[in-house]
């Protein structure tokens, strides 16, 4: 009995030990309550957010921070870490969101606070409206010889002002608007270049591999990443520092031309040397595989997405160089002829909406229609050689000779006219985002 007695108070001791840890163990955490900004409240991109709060607890804070998430609390800012100090800190924190990406939307502030060990976080529902798009910029990229090219910036008067001087001859540029960037690459000697188009200086210089046969032949932007096609086969994607982020893995020797990207793939306009054969091929954008091929009869200029299955080239026939613009199936893999364009090369095209491009060509600028399959001529005499679109003035810029003349997009008519010292090769658009 005694033995029963001692056994049953060594159990109850341990009770009340496990129970006792347990208790100690019980902590509390900090409380937040946001006073501002109100529940709701509106702001635009580019505001700075007053954030007010008060935090109370039985311990000293030892931290606290704040930062903006989207409407799936995933965070579109970053975190910024607000000073206090005690136990009942009273915060007035300025929170600047200047994300210019950030799109119309029901977003969330969030603040946290920590005691070492426990967090709180509290949250209150804003409203933000999007940055409106605007155009900060014209460049113009014209001759200087044969061994260098000027890039000029067009001004209020539509006069062109010197900006960059670059060594080397040209093939292609594209801009990271949202960075205020600008890249170029060669066709024999010239390099693929990266600018700061705020102080016009070289942020990097990837040199030509030769200087008798050509190194780069395209260059495409999207996402963050500048995609470069070269000669020797290779595909490459760099980031605005110029380091590469991207390779496709070749099978069998090609010569890469055009390309483009959607979210699961790039594709790139493929010459096969041995065959005299052109393709479409399709790589994963993830791992740089390739996925499939498909034999094409058109020499591309621009390819564009007008929907997700879907891609329109726009080039020259292999065969006999006249225009055209054909329909590449990506689920099945193969292409049919849509529209030819009037005798003359086509240089370049645009794109407007899913179904709207401009056409620029040897007798001047056609407007096609895809969803009608229709091409109707829109400035005819002089050559066109490159285009761009601007979507928010709705203004279609044209390079002609030492010209860049400028349309009304919705009556058709010259707006103004840009007159360049040489030949325009190029005219690119920088807009704030």
């Amino acid at each position: 009995m005694k033995k029963i007695f001692i056994y049953v108070m060594a159990c109850f001791s341990i009770l009340i030990s496990c129970l006792s840890s347990c208790k100690k163990e019980q902590t509390s955490k900090p409380s937040i309550q946001i006073t501002a900004p109100a529940p709701g409240q509106s702001f635009r991109v580019g505001d700075t957010i007053l954030i007010s709060a008060q935090i109370s607890h039985d311990k000293n804070i030892q931290s606290a921070s704040a930062r903006l998430l989207n409407s799936n609390y995933i965070p579109v800012e970053p975190d910024q870490n607000i000073s206090v100090s005690g136990t009942h800190p009273v915060v007035h924190f300025l929170y600047a969101v200047d994300d210019h990406f950030l799109a119309t939307g029901n977003y969330y502030i969030e603040v946290s606070a920590s005691d070492g060990t426990e967090t709180t976080n509290e949250f209150v529902s804003i409203h933000i409206t999007e940055l409106p798009k605007l155009r900060e910029g014209v460049f113009i990229l014209r001759a200087a010889g044969n061994f260098s090219f000027n890039i000029d910036k067009a001004d209020s008067l539509h006069n062109t002002v010197p900006a960059i001087q670059v060594s080397g001859d040209y093939s292609g540029a594209c801009v990271y608007s949202v960075n205020h960037e600008l890249f170029t690459i060669g066709k024999t000697t010239g390099a693929f270049n990266g600018f700061d188009l705020q102080t016009n200086t070289l942020l990097f210089s990837h040199p030509a591999t030769s200087t008798i046969f050509p190194t780069f032949r395209n260059l495409y932007f999207a996402e963050d990443i500048i995609f470069v096609s070269y000669d020797d086969g290779n595909i490459k994607g760099y980031d605005k520092t110029g380091a590469q982020v991207y390779a496709v893995q070749q099978q069998g020797y090609f010569i890469p031309g055009v390309l483009f990207k959607n979210n699961l793939y790039v594709f790139a306009e493929l010459y096969y040397p041995a065959f005299h054969q052109n393709k479409m091929g399709v790589f994963y954008l993830v791992s740089g595989a390739g996925k499939q091929e498909s034999p094409v009869t058109i020499n591309l200029a621009n390819m564009y997405a007008p929907d997700q299955n879907h891609l329109l080239l726009f080039g020259n026939d292999s065969s006999s160089a006249q225009g055209k613009i054909s329909l590449y199936t990506i689920t099945g893999n193969g292409s049919n002829d849509l529209h030819s364009i009037p005798s003359g090369y086509l240089h370049s095209a645009v794109q407007v909406d899913s179904d709207h491009y401009f056409i620029s060509h040897a007798g001047g600028i056609y407007l096609y229609d895809y969803s009608m399959n229709s091409l109707t001529p829109y400035v005819t005499g002089s050559p066109v050689y490159s285009m761009e679109y601007d979507d928010v003035n709705l203004e279609l810029f044209a390079a002609s000779g030492n010209h860049v003349n400028v349309y009304d997009v919705t009556t058709g008519l010259q707006k103004y006219v840009i007159t360049s010292p040489d030949s325009v090769m190029d005219v690119k658009l920088l807009f704030n985002k």
